[in-house]
């Protein structure tokens, strides 16, 4: 991805809700701040990853190599610890958390990011009532649609209708993620096999993960280059989504959406052609599984 000047995310904001977000490493040259929502400490600042799933989701929206939009302000919002593992307390706290932030900022154009999921619980009102409050305040909500190749429909955030729900695709042969969640809650389809990006507690080091997780963040930062050239959210998840790549992937869709992410770097918009994505094995997949307690 290298997009047009007017289409690299600047003066947008993206939330990552994750597991943290290591400010300090190269990627982020200044444009990051991270707010930590485990136990007791109630949104204090941090500088940390311990499980660094989250800054290689932030590697992907923005990092100045590994990312979509190179100059998107990314906030790291932690609610999972080392092991990955998190409330749903802290999760619809840091939902509440972008919104207050976002009108703290004059409702500058905002983002969030979930990488994160879990089975459908008695919690999936309140997780609906509260992303659905983002979305009519003017946020993009993307989320991954999980990785044990079931119904994504079954899993939460995934659900949620005005949720962007993101499928993973092996691009190397372009075909569906064998891990992949499918079915007709999916939205789109991005990369999210063998991802390079950020690794946390390294000055400038890269890591490859795979999972749905890593599809999501392609999608936010492309919503976030998209929404930093003007567009409201509604706007560009409707160019996002119409304008994809129609029909190209293979594999067991199962009612499955064959819409493809791409950007056009010289149009500004989705266009055909092929991405690339590497493989580390199942850590990146392992890391989502074990992350939310819902």
């Amino acid at each position: 991805f290298n997009f047009p000047d007017n289409a690299q995310g600047r003066g947008v904001d993206v939330y990552v809700i994750d597991s943290g977000l290591d400010t300090n490493h190269t990627q982020f040259a200044g444009r990051a701040a991270a707010f930590d929502l485990t136990g007791n400490r109630n949104g204090t600042s941090t500088t940390t990853d311990p499980n660094g799933h989250g800054s290689h989701v932030a590697g992907i929206i923005g990092g100045t190599i590994s990312g979509v939009a190179k100059q998107v302000n990314l906030i790291g919002l932690q609610v999972f610890d080392a092991s990955g593992r998190g409330s749903n307390a802290a999760i619809l706290q840091a939902l509440q958390s972008v919104s207050n932030k976002v009108k703290e900022n004059g409702n500058r154009p905002a983002v969030v990011n979930m990488s994160l999921g879990g089975p459908r619980s008695q919690a999936d009102g309140a997780f609906q009532r509260a992303i659905e409050s983002l979305i009519q305040q003017g946020i993009a909500v993307v989320a991954a649609a999980g990785n044990s190749a079931q119904d994504a429909c079954t899993v939460s955030p995934a659900f949620i209708p005005s949720v962007i729900t993101v499928a993973a695709a092996n691009t190397t042969n372009d075909q569906l993620a064998t891990f992949s969640n499918v079915g007709s809650c999916v939205s789109i389809i991005a990369p999210g096999v063998d991802v390079p990006s950020v690794r946390a507690g390294t000055k400038d080091g890269l890591t490859n993960k795979s999972g749905t997780s890593m599809a999501s963040p392609f999608v936010a930062g492309v919503m976030a280059a998209l929404m930093s050239t003007g567009l409201n959210a509604e706007t560009a998840k409707a160019q996002l989504l119409g304008s994809a790549q129609k029909g190209i992937m293979g594999g067991n869709l199962k009612n499955t959406t064959n819409t493809f992410l791409l950007f056009d770097q010289n149009l500004g918009q989705n266009r055909n052609g092929n991405g690339t994505a590497r493989n580390d094995g199942d850590g990146g997949r392992q890391a989502e599984r074990c992350q939310a307690a819902f």
